[in-house]
């Protein structure tokens, strides 16, 4: 009760130094706090084959802070780590809380036990409200088992325990529309423009977030125990798609939250030069099977595959695809990998704006 006591004493002092967003205000964006995850003696996740958590999320958070520089001169781009070292969670928010943040961005990866999971997650400080939510936070809070003196950096509490957060996301009310509002354009990008199977935005206990005074998300890129979103996570295409994605949706929300101020003063003069898929490039998937009822659950054979969509097609049959891909090599490799699982049916497929086309139109437009 104590603890509960002095936290409260803590929300009122944040709460009278710390300005919230009202979208009437004249509000700049001026300054943004990206954190690559992890680092140093804390490797992260690992990857299907040889990658690591914390090298792509800080090849991307370097690559989304070089886009803002360049497109935004007026920002100002802090970081919470440049290059591989080991960075405690509660250093991270107090470099943003330091620098006066208005936007702190997380960058991360996830993994699963089960190989054939894939796709993004966005995620805002909230309690969590899925067992699967839940591992991916207890997960990500794990690193302060590594840091000195742990119990007194975060006050004595459980950082897996829910009753914990209860405070910091008091705290965190005042910026949770904006921290939502953000999370959602991300997750919008991630899935129009880069292309990415989009597994929405959710609320979870993250320490990271927990004691910044600003709007905070946690960004989880995709599952690099997957081989085929590891390939694509580790490429220069990949990591260029995915800093672009943040940067577009950061881009739209500085708009959004600026609209206030007069015409002239938003700095940018040109397009950025960063490399966004068109909305209408055609995409490629794994075709494995035509059935002639449309099965939820998935017949037994093809129990490994977990993220899947129908396509009924002109006869009332339902075709079942799995992947996304961008990348024609990429899908290729998981059809293959599909065959040496027992799949022999399986062949690649390209679709454009919705409609299926044939390989041949797809690749040359690429």
């Amino acid at each position: 009760m104590k603890n509960i006591v002095l936290f409260g004493l803590a929300l009122l002092t944040v709460q009278f130094f710390c300005h919230a967003f009202n979208p009437n205000d004249k509000f700049r964006i001026k300054t943004v706090v990206i954190d690559p995850g992890h680092g140093g003696k804390d490797p992260g996740a690992l990857g299907y084959s040889t990658s690591r958590e914390k090298d792509i999320a800080l090849k991307v958070g370097l690559k989304v802070g070089q886009y803002i520089k360049e497109n935004f001169p007026d920002v100002n781009v802090v970081y919470t780590r440049e290059k591989d070292v080991f960075v405690e969670l509660h250093e991270r928010a107090a470099i943003a809380n330091r620098a006066q943040a208005d936007l702190f961005i997380s960058i991360h990866c996830n993994s699963s036990p089960s190989p054939s999971a894939y796709g993004t997650e966005i995620y805002v400080l909230g309690l969590h409200k899925t067992d699967e939510n839940l591992a991916v936070m207890q997960k990500e809070n794990s690193v302060i088992m590594m840091e000195d003196n742990y119990q007194d950096h975060y006050e004595g509490f459980d950082p897996n325990a829910p009753e914990g957060f209860i405070i910091g996301i008091m705290m965190q009310n005042a910026h949770l529309d904006q921290s939502i509002d953000f999370a959602t354009k991300v997750d919008s990008q991630f899935a129009h423009r880069a292309n990415r199977k989009s597994r929405s935005v959710h609320q979870a206990g993250f320490m990271v977030l927990y004691k910044t005074a600003m709007p905070s998300i946690l960004v989880e890129l995709g599952f690099i125990t997957n081989k085929n979103e590891e390939a694509y996570l580790v490429s220069d295409d990949g990591t260029a798609y995915m800093a672009s994605s943040i940067f577009r949706a950061f881009k739209d929300y500085k708009a959004q939250a600026e609209a206030g101020i007069p015409e002239g003063g938003i700095l940018v003069k040109k397009e950025e030069p960063v490399p966004v898929k068109k909305d209408d490039s055609p995409v490629f998937k794994i075709q494995f099977v035509v059935m002639k009822t449309k099965d939820e659950k998935l017949a037994s054979r093809y129990s490994m595959i977990k993220d899947f969509e129908t396509e009924k097609t002109d006869k009332n049959m339902y075709r079942y695809m799995t992947g996304n891909f961008t990348d024609y090599k990429l899908a290729v490799k998981y059809q293959n990998e599909l065959k040496s699982k027992g799949i022999k049916d399986a062949f690649v497929v390209a679709y454009k704006n919705g409609k299926r086309i044939t390989i041949q139109e797809a690749l040359a437009e690429k």
